[in-house]
């Protein structure tokens, strides 16, 4: 918790670097294969799908393995589901006591 406590500048330039890098990228890549696809919007939605289901796929395991090492998962259960019978989500929003 103390280290959550100080603020990084290193850290938040390189993220604010690595941003911008890849917003680049993409919108580099954006216009670069425009000109080469038609105009159809199923083209659209199959390529962004391959594109999205290829980045989870090769993510998946950095994530699953962070997740198991962080989250007690018997724990999340259980506050999930009582967290959707608490009075307020039964009332959508407003408590009825």
């Amino acid at each position: 918790m103390e280290a959550m406590m100080h603020f990084r500048m290193d850290w938040f330039l390189f993220a604010l670097a690595m941003h911008i890098t890849m917003c680049l990228l993409v919108g580099l890549l954006y216009g670069a294969m425009l000109p080469l696809l038609r105009p159809d919007p199923s083209c659209w939605v199959e390529l962004s799908g391959r594109c999205c289901g290829q980045a989870c796929y090769t993510t998946s395991s950095i994530r699953e393995s962070l997740l198991d090492q962080r989250i007690n998962w018997w724990w999340f259960a259980v506050s999930k589901s009582v967290s959707e019978w608490s009075p307020v989500s039964l009332s959508h929003g407003k408590p009825r006591f």
